[in-house]
């Protein structure tokens, strides 16, 4: 599972690509497989999130859990 974060331009906020938006919230977050990088620069190029990157992350039943965060 592959989830793309950034963080919000206005508030400086870590938020995650729910597959339509971003979200504050990591349990909104969505699989943005092999999409991921593309969707990074489009959303970075409209300037709604600052320095997007795409990370690992595993399911669970609250949602997805990042493996790691910068």
């Amino acid at each position: 599972m592959k989830l793309l974060t950034g963080n919000d331009l206005p508030t400086g906020d870590v938020v995650w690509w729910t597959g339509s938006d971003w979200s504050r919230h990591v349990e909104d977050a969505c699989d943005v497989g092999d999409h991921g990088e593309a969707v990074a620069h489009a959303e970075e190029g409209a300037r709604r999130v600052n320095n997007p990157y795409v990370i690992d992350a595993t399911p669970t039943p609250e949602g997805p859990r990042p493996a790691h965060i910068k």
